[in-house]
């Protein structure tokens, strides 16, 4: 029986991992999750100057992400489709780490699975205002970010409850460009 505790109780946090807030994940479903630093996940976005992108950063528990994610979806195949690139990082740590394949597998998601490394304090928001963006607490609010085609953001919201205005700065972008935040 003590032999089959630790199987017990690993079985059962596997099963608890499965059935979450977000949905009911069958095994296999999940994609495979690449984890970045800050840094890295900085670098990507501003490695495209002379392409429009779409910066969202979610994470898979929050309420408002999973809300948003539908809309998330449709604006990055129009991001894509229109010539942008798309960089969509989730921010949470711990559990969240785990749901981010399956959360997005779920929703039907055209982004790749990726998640930022943790963090210290500070590093996240110091490393994402070197390129233009203001990010406070993204493991608890999405933020969505549109860069134009010189590397300026033209638009930011973080616990963004409406994505028009974002659809509306990337179009303008996409059809020769727009200026300021």
């Amino acid at each position: 029986m003590k032999r089959m505790l630790p199987i017990i109780i690993a079985g059962a946090l596997i099963a608890g991992a499965m059935l979450t807030p977000v949905g009911t994940y069958v095994a296999g479903a999940f994609r495979p999750v690449e984890a970045v630093t800050v840094a890295q996940a900085t670098n990507a976005i501003t490695s495209h100057d002379g392409k429009p992108a779409l910066i969202i950063l979610y994470g898979p528990r929050c309420p408002l992400s999973r809300a948003l994610l539908p809309q998330f979806v449709a604006l990055s195949r129009r991001a894509e489709a229109g010539g942008a690139d798309v960089f969509a990082y989730s921010t949470g740590d711990g559990l969240d780490a785990w749901l981010v394949g399956g959360f997005l597998t779920e929703n039907n998601a055209p982004f790749a699975a990726r998640r930022i490394l943790p963090w210290q304090p500070g590093v996240f928001s110091n490393e994402l205002r070197s390129i233009g963006i203001m990010a406070g607490s993204t493991w608890i609010r999405p933020l969505v970010a549109v860069r134009s085609r010189d590397g300026h953001i033209i638009y930011q919201d973080q616990a963004v409850r409406d994505l028009r205005p974002a659809a509306a700065a990337l179009e303008g972008e996409l059809r020769g460009g727009s200026r300021g935040i």
